[in-house]
């Protein structure tokens, strides 16, 4: 009796510790919505900083984004603040186009 309740409260406890952790990681990646794009742009220009942040297609010409922590945020098909359009798979660093020689 004691090894069943002993392996039911091992379980409780595992159980427990698996949503808390999945928890934490819905916290860490809420900010990829794809409708809080513009909440998340405001967010970088407050806080210079949007890491796992969803900001595909958003506009972010003349912004000073030299020293932001942009870590695993999607900037896919985003205006990068020199007006140059990120290519798909932009995470979190704008890909750029190559210049035509």
């Amino acid at each position: 009796m004691k090894q069943i309740l002993l392996g039911t409260l091992a379980l409780l406890l595992g159980l427990i510790a698996c949503t808390s952790t999945g928890m934490a990681w819905e916290k860490r990646l809420r900010h990829l919505r794809p409708l809080d794009v513009q909440k998340n742009v405001e967010r970088l220009l407050q806080l210079n900083e949007c890491r796992y942040c969803f900001l595909r297609g958003a506009n972010l010409y003349e912004y000073d984004l030299r020293n932001a922590d942009l870590t695993g945020a999607d900037l896919s098909g985003a205006i990068w603040s020199d007006g140059t359009k990120c290519l798909p798979g932009s995470i979190g660093m704008c890909k750029k186009p190559q210049p035509q020689p």
